[in-house]
């Protein structure tokens, strides 16, 4: 039941997406498009950003069990490409959004959890070092960046060929482990 509530707010700041910068969507505006109350978007998050982190990490959750566990590092990625060239219009629009809430630390976030998550969990690593975790946050800075770039340039390069770019170009200590 409560995954249909944060649907159905989700739904809503799509939809008024449509029409409106996210940024200047109101939380007034998602609960009255939802036709809910204020306590109820409330219980479930704590402002849109709130939604919007959820709406991301849902994505992201339903994306891996979509994925491969047998697929290449290569052909995940090539799939989490291909999602934001899917949803290019709603991306194009979460990427505007600027500040410590926005769109992009969330992708940020998200990201470096992925890496960190995969060594320890996949490899066997127990603790990731200083220069690991370094490598990583470094690598997802400009990961992050070269998505952006690539969103508002109207994701010109194919979504698979963006995928091969970042893999390509990973570091040396972070490529031994998604090879």
């Amino acid at each position: 039941m409560l995954s249909i509530t944060k649907r159905i707010f989700a739904e809503a700041i799509c939809n008024l997406s449509k029409t409106k910068p996210i940024d200047k969507i109101t939380v007034n505006e998602i609960v009255k498009y939802s036709n809910a109350g204020r306590q109820t978007f409330y219980y479930h998050f704590k402002d849109k950003y709130d939604l919007i982190r959820w709406m991301y990490q849902e994505n992201v959750n339903q994306f891996f069990k979509l994925c491969d566990s047998n697929e290449s590092f290569r052909g995940d990625m090539q799939k989490i490409y291909q999602h934001f060239a899917y949803n290019k219009q709603f991306y194009t629009k979460l990427i505007k959004m600027d500040g410590q809430e926005s769109f992009m630390s969330i992708v940020f976030d998200n990201s470096c959890a992925f890496y960190k998550k995969s060594i320890v969990e996949r490899f066997g690593q127990e603790e990731l070092t200083d220069d690991l975790t370094f490598t990583i946050e470094l690598s997802c800075y400009g990961h992050i960046n070269m998505l952006k770039k690539w969103i508002l340039s109207d994701m010109k390069i194919p979504p698979e060929k963006m995928a091969d770019n970042i893999i390509d170009n990973l570091p040396n200590n972070l490529r031994k482990y998604f090879k």
